[in-house]
């Protein structure tokens, strides 16, 4: 943005530090002036001092303006650092992932699926042309056999949560189904246990009846064939070990008639919240705690229609919420910087001081360190009252070392200045209206417009009192 336009639109938005920046550089230049031309020097050097009188004037405004620009930006880019740390924001998305690349995400596991295969004999009938006679030849073929063949489940988890503040954990999982061929003919059971979630896998044991199975993994799915007689049934575990986040979820993906079923879950943290979906009765729910630090959950579901879905979450330790209040009073810091420096300035002017640029560079470079160190306290401490108070204290005893030289009347003036401007006036911006502010506003520019005439006033009074001679 062009500078004419950012100073048309500073103007715009901060009318009253504007004026008061200006004006405080008109009575500068008048003072100035009015001293270089009384004492009526050549023009050559009149025109010099004159000159060098406007690049002071110059250096005032620019220090305003710089000051000001310093401490607005500061706010614009602490923004985005509060989103950060509220929300995460582009460090917490990187540790979050590298958190799943290491840890894997939440794991849910779907349970056991079985489907029965039979085979079935047919005769096809061959045409074989022109006065042959038809051809009979007897095939078989495997068919889907559809029927409700887990009658009970029984699964176990532990939970270890390794770091409460990442709520990632170590999972120790042990299920055991029983399976029934409720056909009157011999089947072939495909069993087929879904591992589309887990991160890592160890431990992995398969037992049929005791036995290991032929099992292999395909497509993140456990699989292997089991020929099961006529109403024989059989046992089957399955137990592993993995990683996860967040949270663990047993799930039965498709609803079917359940029955004998329990879950239950391990933890050795408290902070933990339960998943039960759907609520119903039909699930009976109990939460104990265990001897240690956690809770033993339990689900049990004797018989009923549904698609359960169960588990536990961790639930992440409470994180401070920085309120953006403090941005409101960032931004009008920065407009109570211009009129410190201004009111300074006209201060100065009035009591009939030379006006050294140096010192009010020093006011404004300790009021803006006061409100940069806001920047770096409050994330910290999570409390933006008292560190503007405390700030502003040291602020004032730097103020004071900085002025050391003034006469007693502009220092305590100038301090007075910097405890309103500096402690005080900030808060406007928690204001909750626009309204309210703008009276707020209002009512400073009176109490400003009171200052400086009751200064100006006391001063003209001090200055042309005449001493009476006593013989008179």
């Amino acid at each position: 943005m062009p500078v004419n336009s950012l100073i048309t639109s500073w103007i715009s938005a901060e009318q009253m530090a504007s004026a008061s920046m200006f004006l405080a550089a008109l009575l500068l230049f008048g003072a100035a002036f009015n001293r270089i031309w009384s004492a009526t020097p050549v023009l050559y050097t009149r025109i010099w001092q004159v000159a060098a009188l406007a690049l002071r004037i110059g250096a005032f405004m620019i220090l305003s303006w710089s000051l000001y620009f310093l401490l607005n930006n500061s706010s614009s880019q602490f923004s985005g650092v509060l989103s950060d740390l509220s929300t995460g924001g582009p460090t917490g998305r990187a540790q979050t992932k590298r958190l799943y690349t290491e840890w894997g995400t939440w794991v849910v596991q779907p349970e056991l699926s079985v489907q029965h295969f039979v085979e079935k004999e047919y005769v096809e009938e061959i045409n074989q042309g022109g006065h042959k006679p038809l051809l009979y030849v007897a095939k078989k073929r495997t068919e889907a056999l559809k029927q409700e063949s887990i009658t009970s489940f029984d699964g176990t988890v532990n939970l270890h949560l390794v770091n409460p503040e990442t709520v990632n954990y170590e999972l120790k999982a042990d299920y055991a189904y029983t399976i029934i061929n409720q056909a009157e003919v011999e089947t072939v059971a495909e069993f087929s246990f879904p591992l589309v979630s887990m991160h890592s896998l160890e431990n992995l044991v398969v037992l049929v009846d005791d036995q290991p199975p032929a099992w292999k993994i395909e497509s993140g799915r456990l699989t292997w064939q089991q020929k099961l007689s006529p109403k024989q049934s059989c046992r089957v575990e399955i137990s592993y070990a993995t990683r996860g986040t967040e949270s663990f979820n047993y799930s039965v993906p498709n609803s079917r008639e359940l029955r004998n079923y329990s879950l239950t879950i391990i933890t050795d943290s408290r902070a933990i919240k339960v998943l039960s979906n759907p609520e119903t009765n039909a699930v009976k729910h109990t939460q104990s705690a265990n001897t240690g630090q956690g809770y033993t959950v339990n689900w049990k579901i004797d018989r009923a229609i549904m698609a359960p879905m169960l588990g536990v979450q961790f639930v992440l330790p409470a994180k401070p919420v920085l309120s953006p209040n403090v941005l409101k009073i960032l931004r009008y810091a920065a407009r109570a910087l211009v009129l410190l420096l201004s009111l300074a300035a006209i201060t100065l002017v009035i009591c009939g001081l030379n006006v050294e640029i140096w010192r009010l560079a020093l006011v404004g470079g300790i009021f803006t360190a006061q409100y940069l160190g806001l920047l770096v306290v409050y994330p910290a401490v999570n409390n933006y009252v008292w560190p503007v108070l405390v700030l502003g204290g040291l602020a004032c005893l730097f103020d004071r070392l900085a002025l050391r030289n003034l006469p007693r009347l502009p220092l305590i003036l100038i301090l007075l200045l910097a405890i309103v401007f500096g402690m005080a006036y900030p808060f406007a911006g928690l204001l909750p209206g626009e309204r309210e502010r703008n009276a707020l506003d209002g009512a400073v520019q009176i109490g400003m417009i009171i200052y400086l005439f009751g200064l100006t006033l006391y001063t003209r009074v001090r200055n042309t009192s005449v001493t009476v001679d006593p013989q008179d």
